[in-house]
């Protein structure tokens, strides 16, 4: 599994007029599960902690 230390996620993207996830962003949050809690995670994307916990129980996102 890639180590957190690599991903840049010192700052909330930039840039966007809503806070809307691509098919990139799911694939790392998928990759830090288990890493960071789901709070930082949402922080970190800009989005609500059920969005990450949605993607990371594969109710949302399911054909990334």
């Amino acid at each position: 599994m890639a180590r957190i230390s690599q991903y840049n996620l010192s700052e909330p993207p930039k840039g966007r007029s809503r806070n809307v996830l691509d098919k990139h962003d799911v694939r790392l949050i998928r990759q830090i599960e288990g890493h960071l809690s789901a709070a930082e995670v949402a922080r970190k994307f800009g989005v609500s902690n059920k969005t990450i916990l949605n993607i990371w129980q594969g109710k949302t996102w399911k054909e990334v």
